[in-house]
């Protein structure tokens, strides 16, 4: 039985704008600590990409930057930074998904068995924005992380369907 406490909850994996985000969900369950952080980031990394493309212009040059090797914006502090910088998400958001970026190169760049509640990685989550979605206040870091970036995944598709619904992408004006 599902607990529709979630708006997830609500939106099927086939949704076009959430389905990414209830199959995300829904894997999450089953990881450990490494896991749950490269997870919760590389969904962030791609969210931003999206977010980028439905924004900027339908171009070849747009592709460029986004993909492929060597990608100006192909890396997650790029497209934080870009997204920040073009004014498409807010500075919590902005400072939310650096300290997730922090977190991500903690487990990333050691093979050794690595916590969540460890301090500097606890710390970080400590500083993230609580979720303005969930009711409850999150009671371990696992369960902070997972409240606060569902929370801000959900925001950030969210912006950009409304980019592509209400046709507001970048102009070009020279």
């Amino acid at each position: 039985m599902q607990n529709h406490s979630d708006p997830q909850d609500f939106l099927g994996e086939d949704d076009e704008v959430y389905g990414g985000l209830n199959l995300l969900a829904k894997l999450l369950d089953d990881l450990d600590d490494r896991g749950l952080v490269l997870s919760l980031s590389a969904f962030a990394e791609d969210a931003l990409g999206s977010l980028l493309k439905t924004f900027m212009r339908p171009t070849k040059a747009t592709s460029q930057l986004l993909e492929g090797f060597n990608a100006p914006l192909g890396t997650f502090s790029a497209r934080i930074k870009a997204a920040y910088s073009l004014g498409l998400i807010t500075e919590d958001q902005f400072l939310d998904l650096d300290r997730l970026r922090k977190i991500r190169n903690e487990f990333a760049h050691t093979w050794m068995p690595i916590e969540i509640t460890e301090p500097k990685i606890a710390s970080l989550i400590n500083g993230m924005s609580y979720s303005r979605l969930h009711g409850q206040f999150p009671e371990t870091p696992v369960d902070k992380i997972r409240s606060s970036m569902s929370c801000l995944l959900i925001e950030l598709r969210a912006v950009a369907h409304l980019i592509s619904k209400q046709n507001t992408q970048a102009r070009q004006i020279g």
